[in-house]
């Protein structure tokens, strides 16, 4: 099943845990995509916790490359075969 989204909306990952908090917090944001088919590209998937410190800079960023990295690649992959991104003026 596929989810068509415009680029101003998050998706919920919940299918896995948060690596800093270890809770299923976890959601999606998108800002590239491919154009003929709409899948969000592996670039343009971020991965975020709703239960970031957006005030503390260093609240879920330590060693991004060995925590978060991992987990934007199996959402990535997840988010290319179930979300749709369409243009908002499509």
């Amino acid at each position: 099943m596929t989810t068509t989204i415009t680029t101003a909306d998050t998706v919920p990952y919940p299918h896995e845990r948060c690596p800093y908090c270890s809770k299923h917090t976890l959601y999606l944001e998108f800002d590239e995509w491919d154009a003929a088919t709409g899948a969000p590209t592996d670039t343009g998937t971020h991965v975020h916790c709703t239960n970031e410190d957006l005030t503390n800079p260093r609240d879920h960023s330590e060693m991004p490359y060995v925590y978060w990295l991992p987990v934007r690649v199996r959402a990535a992959r997840w988010a290319a075969e179930h979300i749709v991104i369409a243009d908002r003026d499509d």
